[in-house]
């Protein structure tokens, strides 16, 4: 990377042992309509040959960082955002792909939309090779300008389609690294930063893809309702006692939707 010039967007991607996969996901970045850009790959000592992987990708705007971060991604992500020069900051999971525009994309809506500090994308699952015919989140969900009700209700912004600038992330205080908002870490994020500005749906065509595996699982149902009603009671101040009710009512329903899957596939 030229150090006279810094690049116009930093690029974060957490790994641990994602060998099969994250050579993909490197190549969606470089390969990228706007190369102006670095691609930092934190990197959580993996062990199934990830280090060869990378190794092999011979591009100046490629470095790697060790980290070990005991489980908490979160602490891999504010590395990658510490180390980063660029004035925009982008976020991608190391077994997802994004599309050639994505960025390209993401920083036209950010410029065009005053007073945003966050963009964002839809995405369609990928399973094996297959990709899904329906993008998410769903287009009724999506709104543009003050967003925070609307994430505190659905959560429904993906890490891995995010681009924000590296300011308003320095500000807003990073990622939480308490054990309480693993695996939800991220949409914290978002709200306290949709409470300093607005954000963008960057277009209603999906950006990126979002790969589902076994080992992207984020724990049981009663795990994940116990995080989103901890989350919902750290942003009730904002959010509001009706707001409040609205989400633990829905984490509760996702709940039993959940447990009533589980007893289904039995």
């Amino acid at each position: 990377m030229n150090e006279e010039k810094a690049p116009l967007v930093s690029v974060v991607m957490p790994s641990y042992n994602h060998a099969s996969f994250i050579g993909r996901a490197v190549e969606s970045v470089l390969g990228q309509t706007c190369a102006d850009l670095e691609l930092i790959v934190i990197d959580n000592h993996s062990t199934d040959g990830t280090d060869g992987v990378l190794a092999a990708i011979q591009d100046p705007r490629l470095r790697v960082i060790k980290i070990s971060n005991g489980g908490i991604i979160a602490a891999s992500r504010n590395l990658g955002v510490k180390s980063a020069s660029g004035r925009y900051i982008a976020f991608i999971d190391s077994d997802d792909i994004w599309l050639p525009e994505k960025l390209e994309r993401q920083l036209e809506a950010l410029r065009a939309a005053p007073g945003a500090v966050l963009a964002y994308c839809r995405f369609r699952t990928l399973t094996g090779d297959e990709r899904s015919a329906e993008a998410l989140p769903p287009l009724r969900v999506c709104t543009s300008g003050q967003i925070f009700n609307q994430i505190y209700l659905k959560h429904f912004v993906a890490c891995s389609g995010v681009l924000a600038e590296k300011r308003a992330l320095d500000e807003a205080g990073g990622f939480s690294e308490e054990v309480g908002l693993v695996a939800i870490e991220d949409t914290d994020l978002w709200l306290r930063l949709s409470a300093k500005g607005g954000g963008v749906l960057s277009s209603e065509a999906p950006l990126f893809l979002y790969r589902v595996h076994p080992g992207n699982a984020s724990g049981g149902a009663w795990r994940r309702f116990r995080r989103e009603l901890a989350l919902s009671r750290r942003h009730y101040k904002r959010a509001g006692f009706f707001a409040f009710s609205a989400s633990a009512a829905l984490s509760l329903i996702s709940f039993f939707k959940q447990k009533a899957l589980q007893l289904l596939r039995r």
